[in-house]
C-alpha cells in the first residue's frame, strides 16, 4: 500500500518534474490547510499554492510619510 505522497508523487511526475520531496510538502501543507509559500521554485506554484514574494509584501506596507 502506497502512502498519499508516493501516490502523489507517481501521479504528479508523469507531467511535472516535481521530486519525491515536493510530493510529501504539498502532502503535509494540505492535511495543515497550508495555502502560502515562501519558495525559490516554481513547482509549488504549478501545483496551487499561492506564492508569497517581496513585492507582494512591500505592496502591502504603506509608503512612510515624506
Amino acid at each position: 500500500m502506497k502512502t498519499k505522497p508516493e501516490r502523489l508523487f507517481l501521479l504528479i511526475s508523469l507531467d511535472k518534474s516535481f521530486s519525491y520531496t515536493d510530493a510529501t510538502t504539498f502532502t503535509v501543507m494540505e492535511r495543515l490547510r497550508i495555502a502560502n509559500v515562501l519558495a525559490f521554485d516554481q513547482h509549488f506554484v504549478q501545483y496551487g499554492f499561492n506564492p508569497l514574494t517581496l513585492e507582494k509584501q512591500q505592496a502591502r506596507k504603506p509608503s512612510p510619510c515624506p
